[in-house]
This record gives structure tokens, sequence and C-alpha cells, in this order.
């Protein structure tokens, strides 16, 4: 009789998930809750069928939907009994005291409060086991379990030790599912609940639990600011105090908060999570930059920490006016600072939805696109003023990313690198305009325009103008070019500056237009004329916006 009513709560549930994914906008909601439902274990929704079953339990009857207006569970059209059945529904951890008269006797842990459950076809249960999930309504007062409660055999355990959290925890409320699956399943593909052995570290969701607990306490809105989300931060945290000093600089303004208890648990969250096996999926930065980068690299190296000081392109290319004339080899040049970042990844929604993006997409996710999309987050905390929502990132910091990349890579990678840059943002925005409902598509279009589509033919200029000829007295400037003629180009500084005519080879000629701008070590040997020497690179006509004083 169990199994059959059980069933059909699970049929019930199928058709009402099935409801619920239907509707229009609830794609990014859903994706967002099995983020916070399955959070300590990732790969559960694919290898554990009862975990995916308590997440629609929990999802249908508990979680209010931001999109329905309420839990699902009560505003989806079903039948009276349907609705009075999933209604009185109980989530818990349950122990077993005994069986009478073919029903077993369950103790409530959290209240203490005994039941009467229903035999479970073909899963005969003893004193002493524990059970992890929800319970239904069914005939004469017994209730009888759901198809995905999960059973640990002799346990008690671990009955009383969660007596104990839970009294320490000192809710005023029941412990939710998703509350459950967090202490009871973290890091398990099964269906079985982790049982203690000896003296273990402190789980992290109980470290959570009680971070929860001392902000709770102190009028912090953790409704806001969960000590999961808290938790998450922390895990990508290269150190704790990125994220634990601006979040308790607040607390001690805004609450009453037990500081240093608060400071304790961040700390030991942020350990809990460096002991825990890594995880493929994990968001990892951008990759270092090389000892000894070369030409490219070295001058947007440079491009970036000038632009982070506010400093003019004369001062700018005046600095590095010895690397444009030495072999790429020579250029080595200090990286950016190292650090800082940490504490500003967090303030807008951007890492956010970047990790939420990899998160939905899991395997599917294209190689590379990973490492674009968390250079993005750290190109945008770099820039002179972050800007660190998506929806507001406009065309100059999707150019400031794709002009980065060009630069870095040596003639002839250029133009594959920044396609497979724009490729991967491409896709993320897409994403984001479907789950978000973000417009995003003009500044990725002026971005193509205007720097991707360029690419190729200005990698073939700037090779065709780079030779080997020594610097001398040339100085490293920045030039638009002015006219384009077969065998020579006119170049300017600005538009108030005298015009230099500038020999060049025919496949440079055949490869500029008016406005491309051109950096290189320039020397002016009589009035009027001017040459190249060294390395030379061509950029578009956009770039001039950002690199201009």
């Amino acid at each position: 009789m169990s199994r059959c009513e059980a069933d059909r709560i699970l049929a019930l549930l199928s058709r009402l998930m099935g409801e619920v994914r239907a509707r229009p906008g609830v794609a990014a909601e859903m994706a967002r809750a099995e983020r916070e439902f399955f959070g300590a274990n990732p790969a559960a929704p694919r290898s554990d069928p009862a975990a995916l079953q308590r997440f629609c339990e929990w999802y249908l009857l508990e979680r209010e939907s931001e999109v329905l207006g309420d839990v699902p569970a009560r505003c989806l059209p079903m039948e009276p009994e349907e609705r009075e059945a999933l209604a009185t529904s109980l989530v818990g951890v349950f122990l077993v005291r005994g069986q009478a008269q073919g029903e077993y006797v369950v103790d409530d842990l959290q209240t203490g409060q005994l039941y009467e459950l229903a035999e479970i076809e073909d899963v005969p249960l003893e004193a002493g086991d524990v059970l992890v999930g929800r319970l239904y309504d069914g005939a004469l007062d017994t209730m009888f379990a759901s198809a995905a409660l999960a059973r640990q055999r002799d346990a008690i355990q671990l009955a009383e030790a969660f007596r104990r959290d839970v009294a320490g925890l000192a809710l005023d409320r029941r412990l939710t599912q998703a509350e459950l699956e967090h202490l009871m399943f973290r890091g398990r593909g099964t269906g079985e609940v982790e049982g203690e052995s000896g003296d273990p570290p402190i789980p992290l969701e109980r470290l959570e639990a009680e971070l929860e607990r001392c902000l709770d306490a102190g009028g912090f809105d953790t409704d806001a600011l969960p000590a999961t989300a808290i938790s998450g931060a922390l895990r990508d945290a290269p150190k704790p105090g990125m994220v634990a000093d601006p979040l308790l600089e607040k607390i001690a303004f805004d609450t009453t908060v037990d500081l240093a208890l608060a400071q304790r648990l961040m700390l030991a969250i942020w350990q809990s999570h460096r002991s825990a096996p890594a995880r493929s999926n994990e968001l990892q930065p951008p990759d270092p930059i090389r000892e000894r980068p070369n030409l490219g690299e070295s001058v947007a190296e440079r491009i970036r920490t000038g632009l982070a000081r506010h400093q003019g392109v004369e001062e700018l290319f005046g600095e590095v006016e010895e690397m444009v004339g030495a072999e790429p080899e020579e250029a080595v040049w200090a990286a950016p600072h190292e650090g800082g970042i940490g504490d500003l990844a967090d303030e807008g929604d951007l890492r956010g939805l970047v990790e939420e993006y990899r998160w939905e997409l899991g395997e599917r996710l294209r190689d590379g696109d990973a490492a674009v999309l968390a250079r993005l987050v750290a190109t945008q905390c770099e820039a002179a003023v972050p800007v660190l929502d998506l929806e507001s990132i406009d065309t100059a910091d999707l150019l400031r990313l794709h002009l980065q990349v060009y630069l870095e890579q040596p003639p002839g990678e250029r133009s594959a690198a920044v396609g497979e840059v724009f490729a991967a943002v491409s896709r993320f925005f897409a994403w984001a305009e479907e789950t978000q409902g973000y417009a995003l598509t003009a500044p990725l279009a002026e971005v193509r325009s205007g720097m991707v589509d360029q690419v190729a033919r200005l990698e073939v200029a700037g090779v065709a103008l780079t030779h080997d000829a020594a610097a001398g007295t040339a100085r490293p400037v920045l030039l638009r070019v002015v006219a384009v003629q077969p065998e020579r180009i006119e170049v300017a500084r600005d538009e108030e500056d005298e015009l230099l005519f500038v020999p060049v080879p025919e496949r440079a000629a055949l490869s500029l237009v008016v406005g491309d701008l051109l950096l290189g070590a320039l020397e002016v040997p009589a009035p009027g004329e001017g040459v190249f020497h060294g390395v030379v690179v061509a950029l578009p006509a956009m770039a001039e916006g950002l690199l201009g004083g």
C-alpha cells in the first residue's frame, strides 16, 4: 500500500514539475534553485535520482517562486485531495524506535514527536535506523515514506549528533529540505546518510549553520545575504580577508553581531573549503602572466597599468620607448598588481552570473570559455572604474578585453585568439539575455564590427610594417592613418599635428584604412617625412577612445 501511495505522489510531483518548467522565465530561477540545493554536491542531479526527487519536493513544496509569486504547490492547478496530500507532508530526520502491528514507530528528531509509519515494500526497517526525507499523510493517521527517503542503518550516534546540532541552533522552525540536504548529504552521490566516526572535523554545513545563527542573532539580514552565499565567496577567495574584512566592517556599523565569533566562523569555513577535495568545475582565475612575455603581452600590460593610472597616451607610450624598439624576447615588464580583486568581484552580479552559467552548462561548457569569462571578471575589476554588473558592461569594457588579448598574441595568432574570446563572450551574453532578460546585443555588435572583424587585416598590416632596423633616434608614438596610397600612407598624432608621409610596403597599404592606429617607433629624417623602425602594432580606430589621453 505504501509503495502505491509513494508512486502516486511521485507521479504528481513529476507532473507539477513539468508544468513549472514550461512557464516562461522559470529557467533562470530553476538554475539558481539547483545551485542552492545541490551546492555541496553538484553532481547529484545527474548521478542520484533520489536526490533529484528531493529537490523536486523542496522546490514545489517549500521554496517560494519569484516567477509564480508563491510556493508552486500553493498556486498550481490540482485536485483538492492532491493539494491536501502535499500540504500535510513533513520533512525531517527520523529515528526508527520499533515495529508494532505492521507499522513502524518513528521519532521526529527535531521535535521529539512520534509518528506511525507504514511499511515500505521491500525495505525492512530496524530499530536504530535513521531516515532522512519527507513523510506524507496516509490512511488512519499513518504516515508513508517518500520514494526518495534515505536510510542509514544502525545510526543511533548519528541521531544523537543531529539532536545536539539542532539544539545548539536554537531554531524556532523546522529545518527545510534544502538545509537537510546540506547537513546530511554533503559530497555524497548516493541516498545514504553520512555517519560520524571518531572525532572528524566540523562539517562545512554545520559551520554555515552556526554562521547563519550568529548573524541572525545580531540582526543581520540573512535573507539578503545568507551564510551559504558568504561560504561560496570564501570558497573562491585566495585569502579569507578579501571576503571577511569588508563584511565585518559592514556588520560592525549596521548590526550587533558578535564580530569575533563571526570572524572565527568565516575563517573556519574558508579552511574547510580548502580541506575538501577540489571540484573540476570550480571557477579558475586567468592564467598568470609568464615571466618573459612577448612584445604584445608587454604592451598589453603597460596599457592596462597606464589606463588604471589615468595616463595620457603620450606619457603612456613614452615609457615604453625602449620596449617598442626591442626584440620581443628582450621586453620584460612587471605584471599588473597582484590580488585586490576578490573583494571587488562579488559587489555586482557579473561573477555570480558567470558561476551560474558555468554550473548550468556543466560538461557542455566549451573548452576555454571558463578562462575567458574568468578573465572578463578580472578585467572589469582591474579597470580604472570597475563595472561589475553585467547589464552595465559597455562597448569600451568589451573592447578592453579583446584589445588585451589581441596584443598578447604573437602575429599570426591574433585573429584566432580574438575570435575565440568574442565567441565565448557572445555565448555567455546570449545565455544572460535568455535567462535574465538583459539587453546585451548592442556592445557586442559594436565590438564585432569595430574590432573583431578588423583583426585579420590589422595583423597583416602590422607584420608588413615591422622590420629589424634599430630604432636609433626614433620615438614611440601612437599615430592615426589619415590617407592611404599604394606605396605610402599619411599619418598624424592628432588633428592639429602636421601630416607625415611614411613609405610602406604594398601589402601594408592594401591592409590599412583611414582611421587605423599605428603604434611604433617613428623617426622623422626630414620635415613631413617619417620612417618606422622595429616592431609596429596596428590597432582598430575604435581603440583610440580607450587609449587617448
